[in-house]
Protein backbone atom coordinates (compact mmCIF):
# COMPACT_ATOMS: atom_id res chain seq x y z
CA UNK A 1 0.00 0.00 0.00
CA UNK A 2 1.02 3.70 -0.95
CA UNK A 3 2.65 5.57 1.72
CA UNK A 4 1.30 8.71 0.54
CA UNK A 5 -2.12 8.90 0.98
CA UNK A 6 -3.95 11.21 -1.53
CA UNK A 7 -3.41 11.94 -4.85
CA UNK A 8 -4.69 15.13 -6.40
CA UNK A 9 -4.89 15.07 -10.20
CA UNK A 10 -4.93 18.16 -12.13
CA UNK A 11 -5.62 17.56 -15.94
CA UNK A 12 -4.48 21.28 -17.58
CA UNK A 13 -4.80 22.50 -20.97
CA UNK A 14 -4.51 26.50 -21.51
CA UNK A 15 -5.74 27.68 -18.42
CA UNK A 16 -2.60 29.12 -16.50
CA UNK A 17 -4.49 31.91 -14.83
CA UNK A 18 -6.89 30.23 -13.21
CA UNK A 19 -5.06 27.45 -12.53
CA UNK A 20 -2.09 29.20 -10.25
CA UNK A 21 -5.16 30.19 -7.88
CA UNK A 22 -6.53 26.08 -7.82
CA UNK A 23 -2.55 25.19 -6.88
CA UNK A 24 -2.62 27.30 -4.37
CA UNK A 25 -5.74 25.75 -3.33
CA UNK A 26 -4.20 22.76 -2.71
CA UNK A 27 -0.99 24.11 -0.95
CA UNK A 28 -3.15 25.02 1.73
CA UNK A 29 -4.48 22.11 3.26
CA UNK A 30 -4.95 22.70 6.98
CA UNK A 31 -3.61 19.98 9.31
CA UNK A 32 -3.04 17.61 6.52
CA UNK A 33 0.52 16.62 4.43
CA UNK A 34 0.69 12.99 3.74
CA UNK A 35 -0.42 13.91 -0.69
CA UNK A 36 0.88 14.58 -3.78
CA UNK A 37 -0.59 16.80 -6.66
CA UNK A 38 -0.19 15.96 -10.78
CA UNK A 39 0.00 18.49 -13.35
CA UNK A 40 -0.91 16.87 -16.32
CA UNK A 41 -0.13 19.20 -19.02
CA UNK A 42 -1.75 18.67 -22.01
CA UNK A 43 0.42 20.33 -24.69
CA UNK A 44 -0.38 24.00 -23.17
CA UNK A 45 1.80 26.68 -23.46
CA UNK A 46 5.14 28.11 -21.60
CA UNK A 47 2.68 30.03 -19.21
CA UNK A 48 1.90 26.24 -17.25
CA UNK A 49 5.06 25.70 -16.93
CA UNK A 50 6.03 28.83 -15.29
CA UNK A 51 2.92 28.52 -12.70
CA UNK A 52 4.50 25.50 -11.10
CA UNK A 53 7.95 27.14 -11.35
CA UNK A 54 6.84 30.02 -9.20
CA UNK A 55 4.85 27.98 -7.14
CA UNK A 56 8.08 25.85 -6.73
CA UNK A 57 6.46 23.29 -4.32
CA UNK A 58 7.85 19.60 -3.48
CA UNK A 59 4.49 17.82 -3.71
CA UNK A 60 3.87 18.64 -7.28
CA UNK A 61 4.45 16.80 -10.07
CA UNK A 62 4.87 18.06 -13.45
CA UNK A 63 3.95 16.01 -16.95
CA UNK A 64 3.33 17.08 -20.14
CA UNK A 65 2.20 15.41 -23.48
CA UNK A 66 4.37 17.35 -26.25
CA UNK A 67 0.68 16.25 -28.45
CA UNK A 68 -2.64 18.01 -27.52
CA UNK A 69 -4.56 14.81 -26.34
CA UNK A 70 -8.47 14.14 -26.16
CA UNK A 71 -9.79 15.30 -22.38
CA UNK A 72 -9.69 11.03 -21.60
CA UNK A 73 -6.64 10.52 -22.97
CA UNK A 74 -5.00 13.41 -20.58
CA UNK A 75 -6.90 12.25 -17.67
CA UNK A 76 -5.55 8.65 -18.54
CA UNK A 77 -1.98 10.40 -18.64
CA UNK A 78 -2.25 12.32 -14.97
CA UNK A 79 -3.76 9.65 -13.21
CA UNK A 80 -1.66 7.22 -14.33
CA UNK A 81 1.31 8.50 -12.59
CA UNK A 82 -0.73 8.98 -9.57
CA UNK A 83 0.88 6.90 -6.83
CA UNK A 84 -1.02 7.18 -3.34
CA UNK A 85 -3.81 5.33 -1.98
CA UNK A 86 -6.66 7.59 -2.96
CA UNK A 87 -6.79 9.57 -5.93
CA UNK A 88 -9.21 12.82 -7.40
CA UNK A 89 -9.28 14.50 -10.37
CA UNK A 90 -9.68 18.74 -9.90
CA UNK A 91 -10.25 20.80 -12.77
CA UNK A 92 -8.22 23.64 -13.36
CA UNK A 93 -10.67 26.50 -12.35
CA UNK A 94 -11.87 24.66 -9.44
CA UNK A 95 -10.70 24.62 -5.67
CA UNK A 96 -10.13 22.27 -2.14
CA UNK A 97 -11.43 23.85 0.81
CA UNK A 98 -8.89 24.19 3.50
CA UNK A 99 -10.45 21.38 5.30
CA UNK A 100 -11.15 19.09 2.55
CA UNK A 101 -8.11 16.57 3.07
CA UNK A 102 -8.09 15.87 6.62
CA UNK A 103 -11.86 15.69 6.75
CA UNK A 104 -12.17 12.73 4.09
CA UNK A 105 -8.65 11.15 5.82
CA UNK A 106 -11.27 10.97 9.23
CA UNK A 107 -14.47 9.67 7.60
CA UNK A 108 -11.70 6.73 5.68
CA UNK A 109 -9.81 6.14 8.72
CA UNK A 110 -13.17 5.90 10.67
CA UNK A 111 -15.23 4.00 7.93
CA UNK A 112 -13.36 2.65 5.63
CA UNK A 113 -14.97 3.70 2.48
CA UNK A 114 -13.14 3.18 -1.26
CA UNK A 115 -15.37 6.05 -2.66
CA UNK A 116 -16.40 8.98 -0.96
CA UNK A 117 -18.33 11.73 -3.30
CA UNK A 118 -17.89 15.21 -1.49
CA UNK A 119 -20.38 18.31 -1.71
CA UNK A 120 -18.91 20.98 -4.04
CA UNK A 121 -19.94 25.14 -3.64
CA UNK A 122 -20.02 26.88 -7.56
CA UNK A 123 -18.05 29.95 -8.86
CA UNK A 124 -18.47 31.54 -11.76
CA UNK A 125 -14.92 33.44 -12.11
CA UNK A 126 -15.00 36.88 -13.55
CA UNK A 127 -15.75 36.93 -17.39
CA UNK A 128 -18.02 34.26 -17.68
CA UNK A 129 -21.43 34.63 -19.93
CA UNK A 130 -23.76 33.87 -16.75
CA UNK A 131 -23.60 35.46 -12.92
CA UNK A 132 -19.90 36.38 -12.88
CA UNK A 133 -17.99 36.49 -10.11
CA UNK A 134 -20.86 34.67 -8.13
CA UNK A 135 -20.36 32.27 -5.54
CA UNK A 136 -23.52 29.32 -4.91
CA UNK A 137 -24.16 27.82 -1.47
CA UNK A 138 -26.51 24.82 -1.37
CA UNK A 139 -28.44 25.95 2.54
CA UNK A 140 -29.38 21.97 2.11
CA UNK A 141 -27.04 19.26 1.27
CA UNK A 142 -28.06 15.66 2.61
CA UNK A 143 -25.34 12.88 2.68
CA UNK A 144 -26.44 9.45 2.59
CA UNK A 145 -24.51 5.79 1.30
CA UNK A 146 -25.53 3.94 -1.70
CA UNK A 147 -25.03 0.48 -1.04
CA UNK A 148 -25.60 -2.76 -3.29
CA UNK A 149 -29.05 -2.86 -3.46
CA UNK A 150 -29.77 0.46 -5.13
CA UNK A 151 -26.62 1.04 -7.21
CA UNK A 152 -28.23 -1.14 -10.32
CA UNK A 153 -31.17 1.45 -9.72
CA UNK A 154 -29.59 4.62 -9.50
CA UNK A 155 -27.56 4.13 -12.37
CA UNK A 156 -30.02 3.07 -15.00
CA UNK A 157 -31.93 6.49 -13.88
CA UNK A 158 -28.60 8.47 -14.26
CA UNK A 159 -28.28 6.63 -17.74
CA UNK A 160 -31.97 7.23 -19.16
CA UNK A 161 -31.94 10.79 -17.79
CA UNK A 162 -34.21 10.32 -14.74
CA UNK A 163 -31.77 11.88 -12.56
CA UNK A 164 -28.99 13.92 -12.93
CA UNK A 165 -25.63 12.98 -13.40
CA UNK A 166 -24.17 15.07 -10.44
CA UNK A 167 -25.27 12.43 -7.78
CA UNK A 168 -22.36 9.89 -9.65
CA UNK A 169 -19.08 9.57 -7.61
CA UNK A 170 -16.96 10.67 -10.38
CA UNK A 171 -13.48 10.78 -10.04
CA UNK A 172 -13.69 14.76 -10.52
CA UNK A 173 -15.36 15.15 -6.92
CA UNK A 174 -15.05 12.41 -5.42
CA UNK A 175 -11.94 10.31 -3.96
CA UNK A 176 -11.09 6.87 -5.35
CA UNK A 177 -9.51 3.63 -3.75
CA UNK A 178 -6.37 3.04 -5.60
CA UNK A 179 -7.85 -0.76 -6.22
CA UNK A 180 -10.78 0.16 -7.88
CA UNK A 181 -8.39 1.82 -10.34
CA UNK A 182 -5.84 -0.83 -10.91
CA UNK A 183 -9.13 -3.17 -10.71
CA UNK A 184 -10.51 -1.06 -13.64
CA UNK A 185 -7.45 -0.70 -15.60
CA UNK A 186 -7.22 -4.51 -15.34
CA UNK A 187 -10.79 -5.15 -16.78
CA UNK A 188 -11.23 -3.07 -19.75
CA UNK A 189 -7.37 -1.71 -20.70
CA UNK A 190 -7.28 1.84 -19.83
CA UNK A 191 -9.17 3.70 -16.96
CA UNK A 192 -11.37 6.24 -18.76
CA UNK A 193 -13.15 4.65 -21.70
CA UNK A 194 -15.39 7.42 -23.14
CA UNK A 195 -14.64 11.15 -24.28
CA UNK A 196 -16.78 12.75 -20.82
CA UNK A 197 -14.05 10.94 -18.79
CA UNK A 198 -15.91 12.33 -15.71
CA UNK A 199 -19.13 10.89 -15.96
CA UNK A 200 -17.91 7.80 -16.94
CA UNK A 201 -16.08 7.36 -13.65
CA UNK A 202 -18.81 8.12 -11.60
CA UNK A 203 -20.79 4.66 -13.91
CA UNK A 204 -18.16 2.28 -13.38
CA UNK A 205 -16.79 3.32 -10.20
CA UNK A 206 -20.12 3.26 -8.24
CA UNK A 207 -20.83 0.02 -10.44
CA UNK A 208 -17.06 -1.66 -9.29
CA UNK A 209 -17.43 -0.65 -5.95
CA UNK A 210 -20.99 -1.62 -5.64
CA UNK A 211 -22.25 1.46 -3.67
CA UNK A 212 -20.69 4.77 -2.60
CA UNK A 213 -20.75 7.62 0.24
CA UNK A 214 -21.31 11.21 -0.13
CA UNK A 215 -20.59 13.66 2.35
CA UNK A 216 -22.83 16.52 2.92
CA UNK A 217 -20.22 18.82 4.25
CA UNK A 218 -19.01 21.22 1.07
CA UNK A 219 -15.35 20.33 0.57
CA UNK A 220 -14.63 21.84 -2.05
CA UNK A 221 -15.76 24.66 -4.91
CA UNK A 222 -16.29 23.95 -8.79
CA UNK A 223 -15.42 26.18 -10.69
CA UNK A 224 -16.56 28.24 -14.28
CA UNK A 225 -13.94 30.14 -16.02
CA UNK A 226 -14.17 31.44 -19.31
CA UNK A 227 -12.17 29.07 -20.99
CA UNK A 228 -14.63 26.07 -19.56
CA UNK A 229 -16.48 23.76 -21.73
CA UNK A 230 -19.59 24.67 -19.52
CA UNK A 231 -18.95 28.58 -20.05
CA UNK A 232 -18.40 27.88 -23.75
CA UNK A 233 -21.25 25.88 -24.51
CA UNK A 234 -23.54 28.57 -22.34
CA UNK A 235 -22.50 31.02 -25.65
CA UNK A 236 -23.75 28.69 -28.05
CA UNK A 237 -26.75 28.13 -26.06
CA UNK A 238 -27.10 31.82 -26.63
CA UNK A 239 -26.16 31.76 -30.36
CA UNK A 240 -23.05 33.78 -29.73
CA UNK A 241 -21.00 31.10 -30.73
CA UNK A 242 -21.90 27.87 -33.39
CA UNK A 243 -20.30 24.37 -32.93
CA UNK A 244 -17.81 24.95 -35.49
CA UNK A 245 -15.42 27.16 -33.97
CA UNK A 246 -13.74 27.54 -30.31
CA UNK A 247 -13.36 25.67 -27.34
CA UNK A 248 -16.33 23.07 -27.82
CA UNK A 249 -15.14 22.50 -31.05
CA UNK A 250 -11.30 21.48 -30.14
CA UNK A 251 -12.34 19.16 -27.27
CA UNK A 252 -15.01 17.55 -29.94
CA UNK A 253 -12.01 17.26 -32.43
CA UNK A 254 -9.78 15.90 -30.19
CA UNK A 255 -11.83 13.51 -28.65
CA UNK A 256 -12.40 11.94 -31.93
CA UNK A 257 -8.34 11.81 -32.40
CA UNK A 258 -8.38 9.68 -29.17
CA UNK A 259 -8.12 5.81 -29.39
CA UNK A 260 -11.38 5.74 -27.59
CA UNK A 261 -13.55 5.20 -29.96
CA UNK A 262 -17.20 7.47 -29.38
CA UNK A 263 -20.01 4.71 -29.08
CA UNK A 264 -21.81 3.83 -32.00
CA UNK A 265 -24.61 4.10 -30.93
CA UNK A 266 -23.97 8.13 -30.55
CA UNK A 267 -24.04 9.99 -33.95
CA UNK A 268 -21.05 12.00 -35.31
CA UNK A 269 -20.29 14.57 -32.40
CA UNK A 270 -18.41 16.58 -34.47
CA UNK A 271 -21.85 17.80 -36.22
CA UNK A 272 -24.27 16.68 -33.42
CA UNK A 273 -22.75 17.49 -30.33
CA UNK A 274 -25.22 18.20 -27.72
CA UNK A 275 -25.83 18.18 -23.94
CA UNK A 276 -27.74 15.20 -24.22
CA UNK A 277 -24.41 12.99 -25.42
CA UNK A 278 -22.42 13.94 -22.00
CA UNK A 279 -24.48 11.49 -19.79
CA UNK A 280 -25.73 9.45 -22.58
CA UNK A 281 -22.48 8.08 -24.15
CA UNK A 282 -20.50 7.20 -21.15
CA UNK A 283 -24.03 5.14 -20.05
CA UNK A 284 -23.27 3.10 -23.11
CA UNK A 285 -19.72 2.70 -22.90
CA UNK A 286 -19.91 1.57 -19.30
CA UNK A 287 -22.45 -1.12 -20.22
CA UNK A 288 -20.37 -2.25 -23.64
CA UNK A 289 -17.11 -2.37 -21.07
CA UNK A 290 -18.08 -3.74 -17.82
CA UNK A 291 -22.05 -4.93 -17.80
CA UNK A 292 -21.90 -8.63 -18.93
CA UNK A 293 -25.98 -8.54 -18.98
CA UNK A 294 -27.07 -6.66 -22.32
CA UNK A 295 -30.28 -6.47 -20.84
CA UNK A 296 -29.40 -5.56 -16.92
CA UNK A 297 -29.51 -2.00 -17.65
CA UNK A 298 -32.30 -0.37 -19.74
CA UNK A 299 -31.43 1.97 -22.31
CA UNK A 300 -34.74 4.46 -23.89
CA UNK A 301 -32.99 4.83 -27.28
CA UNK A 302 -36.47 6.71 -28.50
CA UNK A 303 -36.10 9.11 -25.69
CA UNK A 304 -32.87 10.23 -26.27
CA UNK A 305 -33.17 10.67 -30.19
CA UNK A 306 -36.14 13.37 -29.19
CA UNK A 307 -33.84 15.26 -26.67
CA UNK A 308 -31.85 15.17 -30.09
CA UNK A 309 -34.87 16.59 -32.53
CA UNK A 310 -34.97 19.41 -29.60
CA UNK A 311 -31.70 20.55 -29.82
CA UNK A 312 -31.53 19.59 -33.76
CA UNK A 313 -34.38 22.36 -33.99
CA UNK A 314 -32.91 24.70 -31.35
CA UNK A 315 -29.56 24.82 -32.97
CA UNK A 316 -29.79 24.38 -37.12
CA UNK A 317 -29.90 27.78 -39.03
CA UNK A 318 -32.51 26.72 -41.80
CA UNK A 319 -34.33 23.59 -42.81
CA UNK A 320 -31.56 21.89 -44.52
CA UNK A 321 -29.19 22.17 -41.55
CA UNK A 322 -31.72 20.47 -39.70
CA UNK A 323 -32.00 17.65 -42.47
CA UNK A 324 -28.42 17.35 -42.39
CA UNK A 325 -28.74 16.63 -38.55
CA UNK A 326 -31.57 14.06 -39.26
CA UNK A 327 -29.41 12.32 -41.82
CA UNK A 328 -26.70 11.96 -39.39
CA UNK A 329 -28.90 10.24 -36.71
CA UNK A 330 -30.30 8.05 -39.41
CA UNK A 331 -26.76 6.75 -39.95
CA UNK A 332 -25.89 6.04 -36.68
CA UNK A 333 -29.20 3.89 -36.41
CA UNK A 334 -28.17 1.47 -39.31
CA UNK A 335 -28.16 -1.47 -37.02
CA UNK A 336 -31.13 -0.53 -35.10
CA UNK A 337 -33.86 -1.46 -37.74
CA UNK A 338 -36.83 -0.60 -35.25
CA UNK A 339 -35.72 2.20 -33.87
CA UNK A 340 -35.07 3.53 -37.59
CA UNK A 341 -38.70 2.87 -38.64
CA UNK A 342 -40.37 4.39 -35.94
CA UNK A 343 -37.75 7.61 -36.32
CA UNK A 344 -38.83 7.62 -40.02
CA UNK A 345 -42.97 6.79 -39.44
CA UNK A 346 -43.77 7.79 -36.55
CA UNK A 347 -46.44 10.29 -35.22
CA UNK A 348 -44.21 10.85 -32.69
CA UNK A 349 -41.29 12.31 -33.99
CA UNK A 350 -43.04 14.22 -36.69
CA UNK A 351 -45.18 16.35 -33.71
CA UNK A 352 -42.22 16.60 -31.90
CA UNK A 353 -40.12 18.50 -34.73
CA UNK A 354 -42.98 20.51 -35.80
CA UNK A 355 -43.44 21.81 -31.86
CA UNK A 356 -39.81 22.50 -31.51
CA UNK A 357 -39.57 24.06 -34.64
CA UNK A 358 -42.36 26.94 -34.12
CA UNK A 359 -41.39 26.81 -30.30
CA UNK A 360 -37.98 28.23 -31.15
CA UNK A 361 -38.46 29.89 -33.75
CA UNK A 362 -40.68 32.38 -31.80
CA UNK A 363 -37.80 31.68 -28.56
CA UNK A 364 -34.28 32.48 -29.75
CA UNK A 365 -32.89 31.77 -26.80
CA UNK A 366 -33.84 29.03 -24.46
CA UNK A 367 -31.87 29.20 -20.60
CA UNK A 368 -29.90 26.80 -19.40
CA UNK A 369 -31.35 23.51 -17.17
CA UNK A 370 -28.62 25.55 -14.69
CA UNK A 371 -31.21 27.62 -12.26
CA UNK A 372 -29.08 30.87 -11.30
CA UNK A 373 -30.62 34.20 -10.07
CA UNK A 374 -29.67 37.41 -12.05
CA UNK A 375 -27.40 40.16 -10.51
CA UNK A 376 -25.77 43.00 -10.80
CA UNK A 377 -22.15 43.03 -12.00
CA UNK A 378 -21.03 46.47 -10.35
CA UNK A 379 -17.75 46.64 -8.11
CA UNK A 380 -18.87 48.67 -5.90
CA UNK A 381 -21.43 47.63 -3.13
CA UNK A 382 -22.71 49.41 0.38
CA UNK A 383 -25.91 47.41 -0.07
CA UNK A 384 -26.42 43.56 1.14
CA UNK A 385 -29.42 42.81 -1.48
CA UNK A 386 -27.05 43.92 -4.15
CA UNK A 387 -24.18 41.43 -2.86
CA UNK A 388 -26.38 38.10 -1.17
CA UNK A 389 -29.73 36.85 -2.78
CA UNK A 390 -31.14 34.19 -0.24
CA UNK A 391 -33.61 31.41 -0.82
CA UNK A 392 -34.89 28.61 0.82
CA UNK A 393 -32.09 26.25 -0.97
CA UNK A 394 -29.19 28.56 -1.93
CA UNK A 395 -27.27 31.89 -0.86
CA UNK A 396 -25.77 33.57 -4.39
CA UNK A 397 -23.36 36.23 -3.33
CA UNK A 398 -21.98 38.49 -5.92
CA UNK A 399 -17.98 38.38 -5.03
CA UNK A 400 -16.99 41.43 -5.88
CA UNK A 401 -18.85 43.14 -2.75
CA UNK A 402 -16.17 41.86 -1.11
CA UNK A 403 -13.59 42.76 -3.48
CA UNK A 404 -12.83 38.98 -4.39
CA UNK A 405 -11.88 37.88 -8.15
CA UNK A 406 -10.05 34.05 -7.79
CA UNK A 407 -11.09 30.77 -6.63
CA UNK A 408 -8.39 31.14 -4.06
CA UNK A 409 -9.73 34.33 -2.18
CA UNK A 410 -13.24 32.46 -2.71
CA UNK A 411 -11.57 29.63 -0.02
CA UNK A 412 -10.33 32.09 2.32
CA UNK A 413 -13.68 33.26 2.19
CA UNK A 414 -16.35 30.53 2.41
CA UNK A 415 -13.15 29.01 5.27
CA UNK A 416 -14.36 31.97 7.41
CA UNK A 417 -18.10 32.10 6.63
CA UNK A 418 -19.06 28.24 6.75
CA UNK A 419 -19.58 26.97 10.19
CA UNK A 420 -17.51 23.41 10.51
CA UNK A 421 -19.01 20.17 11.58
CA UNK A 422 -16.89 17.28 13.29
CA UNK A 423 -16.33 13.79 12.14
CA UNK A 424 -19.05 12.66 14.64
CA UNK A 425 -21.49 14.49 12.36
CA UNK A 426 -21.19 11.58 9.72
CA UNK A 427 -22.92 8.78 11.45
CA UNK A 428 -26.03 9.73 10.59
CA UNK A 429 -26.63 9.17 7.19
CA UNK A 430 -29.87 10.46 6.75
CA UNK A 431 -29.48 13.75 8.36
CA UNK A 432 -29.01 16.87 6.57
CA UNK A 433 -25.94 18.14 7.55
CA UNK A 434 -25.86 21.41 5.83
CA UNK A 435 -28.79 23.02 6.92
CA UNK A 436 -27.34 26.02 8.42
CA UNK A 437 -28.94 29.25 6.95
CA UNK A 438 -29.14 31.07 10.08
CA UNK A 439 -25.95 30.68 10.90
CA UNK A 440 -24.36 31.13 7.58
CA UNK A 441 -25.99 35.07 7.65
CA UNK A 442 -24.82 35.42 10.55
CA UNK A 443 -21.37 34.57 9.94
CA UNK A 444 -22.09 37.10 6.19
CA UNK A 445 -23.65 39.65 9.25
CA UNK A 446 -20.39 39.47 10.55
CA UNK A 447 -17.96 39.43 7.70
CA UNK A 448 -19.76 42.95 6.78
CA UNK A 449 -19.77 44.57 10.06
CA UNK A 450 -16.45 43.86 11.15
CA UNK A 451 -13.13 45.59 10.04
CA UNK A 452 -11.51 43.04 7.88
CA UNK A 453 -10.91 42.76 4.53
CA UNK A 454 -14.29 41.75 3.77
CA UNK A 455 -15.72 44.63 5.69
CA UNK A 456 -19.03 46.48 4.24
CA UNK A 457 -20.82 48.96 6.42
CA UNK A 458 -24.38 49.60 5.97
CA UNK A 459 -24.75 47.65 8.95
CA UNK A 460 -28.55 48.28 8.86
CA UNK A 461 -29.31 47.35 5.80
CA UNK A 462 -27.49 43.65 6.55
CA UNK A 463 -29.87 43.25 9.71
CA UNK A 464 -32.83 44.38 7.37
CA UNK A 465 -32.20 42.05 4.61
CA UNK A 466 -31.53 39.19 6.67
CA UNK A 467 -34.46 39.67 8.91
CA UNK A 468 -36.57 38.70 5.93
CA UNK A 469 -34.83 35.24 5.45
CA UNK A 470 -36.00 34.15 1.72
CA UNK A 471 -35.30 37.10 0.02
CA UNK A 472 -36.29 36.21 -3.66
CA UNK A 473 -34.61 35.40 -6.88
CA UNK A 474 -34.61 39.04 -9.10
Amino acid sequence: MSETKFSIVVPTRQRHETLYHTLKTCLYQKDFDNYEIIIADNCSSPETRKVVDELNSPKIKYVRSDIPLSMSDNWELGVSHASSEYVTVLGDDDALLPNCLVTIDSIIKEHGFKVVKYTRLSYSWPGVVENSNQLLIPLQSKQFIIDSSQVKNLLKEVGNGHLGYSILPTIYDSFIHRDLILSLKEKTGRIFNSFVPDVYSGFVFAYLNQGFIKVGTPLGISGRSSKSNSNNYRKIMRKEKDYSSGIINEFTQLAYSSSVRVHPLIPDCRKLDFISTVVTEPFLQFKTHLVCNEGEFYFNHKKLILVWIRDIMRFSKNDKESEEYFAIIIESLKEKNEIKRWFLNSLEVKLNILFYKVLFKKNSYVGSSFIYANSTNSTTKSNLIDIVNISANCLLIDMSGFDIYDIFSVTDFVNQLLPEFGVDNFQDFDKNIFSVKNRITDSIKFLLSTTNSFSLKNIYTTYKILAYGNTPYR
